[in-house]
């Protein structure tokens, strides 16, 4: 009973990737072939002011050059554009522009770190939750031209210090594979 408990628990520990302490974290993942960007969080943006107000642009994500990641939406609704308003790299691999197969789900958002650019849903009020979604079908890290090796990458909102972290979630297959490792070696060494 008690090695089938200790089983199950590193089973569970190992599907949960520990997330970096930001404000908001954007996982990305291979899985099923696809590539999924999910994010969720909040941000304190005291002191920023917009620069613009306008509708939200299609979803993309452009790794090299300008390290865009923009979640859009169908409906594009206004959001804001804050300039000048985080701090961080100006690049998370070396790929083009690429749009997702369909339209990001939920809330507006989107940086770029060579531009140093934040997009929030118009009137975004710190401490609001957002979160949403893109997938990129039938790729991989590499032919997005994303280096994962770097991962994860972190930019800071100016003045208050919350950040935005783009990190890699292991595909769920590797995951239960260094799970039942690591449990198989625990009892392994647990007999002798």
């Amino acid at each position: 009973m008690r090695i089938s408990l200790l089983i199950a628990a590193v089973f569970a520990a190992t599907l949960f990737v520990n997330p970096a302490r930001a404000a908001i974290t954007i996982n990305m993942q291979e899985t099923g072939g696809d590539v999924v960007f999910f994010y969720s969080g909040s941000l304190d943006i005291t002191g920023l002011v917009p620069a613009i107000t306008s509708s939200s642009t299609d979803s993309f994500i452009e790794p090299g050059t300008r390290a865009w990641v923009v979640f859009g939406g169908p409906a594009r609704p206004p959001m804001d554009q804050y300039s000048n308003a985080l701090i961080g790299p100006a690049e998370y691999g070396t790929g083009g522009n690429v749009d997702p197969d369909a339209d990001s789900t939920g809330d507006v958002f989107g940086f770029s770190g060579d531009f140093n650019v934040l997009r929030l849903p118009a009137n975004y009020i710190s401490g609001t939750k957002l979160s949403g979604m893109m997938t990129f079908g039938s790729t991989d890290f590499d032919t997005l031209g994303i280096d994962t090796a770097s991962a994860p990458y972190v930019w800071s909102i100016v003045g208050t210090g919350d950040t935005i972290t783009l990190q890699v979630v292991p595909e769920p297959t590797s995951a239960l594979f260094l799970g039942c490792t690591g449990a198989l070696a625990f009892l392994r060494r647990r007999r002798r």
